[in-house]
């Protein structure tokens, strides 16, 4: 029987560390020698807050049997914070760099979700108060329902705290037993497959206590946040897409929707599953690529209906890169924002999150699904969520389309793939998810002589760019 390894980390944690400024104030001398009256020293001092955390693994195992269940690996997180308010402590699974993933994963893709009874495999924690050994304890209070075995939070969720007090906390821990230790527990079913699994936790102080949780705007939410934070036109936001932990700009431009304002950046994976939680998929459903995106530019090309991915690698265009009789000039100097990143190439079946698009062959066809985050999509070839919509509200016009490059639309002149670099720094093409033909559909396109093409059409078989607009 093989067994069945595991290891866990925990990322390091949050250090919330503030200045101490001091301001002296002192009286002028008197001049007038008869008059003599008391002259007084005044001196103010603030200090302000400083809190930390640090984490410290006092123990792990290096495997596991199937059918077992056990302790896998027991952290000790210390917490310190100067603030008589208190304190409070979030956590959220965050396995792959990946906020609210709560499964432990293997290197060939292999997952172990998180729970605390059944017959598949799962793994948990519990979190334990500290103890002191000086007279004066500082011991975290442990949230229900922590204080037994519970899921990895898929949200940032209240795990302890520390309430008010006027006595000064000390830094020791040991003495002042300011710490918890989380102790992960894990069971493997008999039909687990074999492998090093890894599982991370964040914990995240927030000061003082009863503060607001901490608020990440994620992609795949943004339903929940974009009224609040995208509620005028240009308001604009830097959001974190929960597959891969990359951040985009988005902005709500002068047609009313929310857009990304720079290119899609998603490499594909053959060994990841993508779902409707994350990914702009049927409710319920999921969808793996036949194909990972090639990083090498000598591998195969020109698919109209099976699905290709191209990365570039870290290619910006700022109005610098100029395309000349064929070659490339400058066009690997980073602009210093990541508006002007050209991103990834994608073929139209790559970007409808398909293996193959051969189903989709006639004029004005629409897919309802995309490599989008969910929440997010392709933009349409008319209406509402069109390119043309788009360029139209924003006074972007054939002849003068210079606007589109800079702030708020970042338009770039991306150029194609099609076993190489076709164009770039020349024109830009960015898809739709409408059907022009069996080997066509329609795209956004620039070009350096200003024309525009909202609605023309591209082979189906070119990789190239993607931006998305909210749903």
């Amino acid at each position: 029987m093989q067994r069945k390894h595991e290891k866990l980390n925990i990322l390091p944690l949050a250090l919330f560390i503030t200045t101490v400024s001091a301001v002296i104030v002192t009286s002028a001398p008197n001049s007038n020698a008869e008059d003599i009256s008391p002259v007084d020293d005044e001196i103010t001092i603030t200090v302000d807050s400083a809190c930390t955390m640090g984490n410290d693994r006092r123990s792990s195992i290096t495997g596991i049997v199937p059918g077992e269940t056990k302790n896998i690996s027991y952290y000790r997180i210390a917490a310190y914070c100067n603030d008589s308010n208190g304190y409070d402590i979030y956590a959220v699974g965050f396995t792959d760099g990946e906020q609210g993933n709560t499964r432990m994963r293997s290197v060939n893709g292999n997952t172990i979700s998180t729970g605390t009874s059944g017959e598949e495999s799962y793994w948990n924690m519990i979190l334990k108060p500290g103890t002191a050994s000086g007279s004066v304890p500082h011991i975290p209070i442990i949230e229900s329902p922590f204080t037994s075995n519970t899921d990895i939070p898929s949200d940032y969720t209240k795990v302890a705290s520390y309430p008010s007090s006027t006595i000064p906390q000390g830094t020791d821990p040991t003495e002042s037993g300011s710490y918890f230790d989380a102790v992960y527990q894990a069971h493997a079913s008999l039909t687990q497959q074999a492998g090093t699994y890894t599982g991370q936790v964040q914990f995240v102080m927030v000061h003082p206590v009863g503060a607001e949780k901490p608020f990440v705007p994620y992609m795949q939410t943004i339903s929940q946040w974009k009224d609040k934070l995208l509620p005028n036109v240009n308001d604009t936001v830097q959001a974190i897409d929960k597959r891969d932990g990359k951040k985009y700009w988005i902005t709500k431009l002068a047609d009313g929707n929310i857009w990304m304002t720079q290119n899609l950046d998603l490499d594909l994976d053959a060994n990841t599953t993508y779902t409707s939680e994350n990914t702009d998929l049927p409710n319920g459903s999921s969808w793996a690529p036949a194909e990972s995106t090639y990083t090498d530019s000598s591998e195969p090309w020109g698919s109209y209906v099976e699905i290709q991915s191209y990365d570039p690698g870290e290619r910006y265009w700022n109005g610098v890169i100029k395309y000349n009789g064929g070659s490339i000039e400058s066009d690997t100097t980073p602009s210093g924002d990541a508006h002007y990143h050209i991103g990834n190439y994608y073929n139209w079946t790559a970007a409808i999150a398909m293996n193959n698009s051969s189903a989709y062959y006639r004029n004005m066809q629409e897919v309802n699904q995309s490599i989008c985050p969910a929440g997010w999509r392709l933009p349409t070839y008319s209406g509402d969520k069109s390119f043309l919509n788009l360029v139209s509200s924003q006074g972007i016009t054939s002849g003068q389309d210079g606007n589109a490059h800079s702030s708020p639309t970042y338009f770039v002149y991306n150029g194609a793939w099609f076993g190489g670099n076709n164009f770039i720094g020349n024109r830009g093409f960015y898809w739709s998810n409408t059907v022009a033909s069996s080997v066509k559909s329609y795209r956004l396109g620039f070009f350096v002589d200003g024309a525009i093409n909202p609605q023309a059409s591209d082979g189906r078989d070119y990789g190239l760019s993607i931006r998305c607009v909210a749903r």
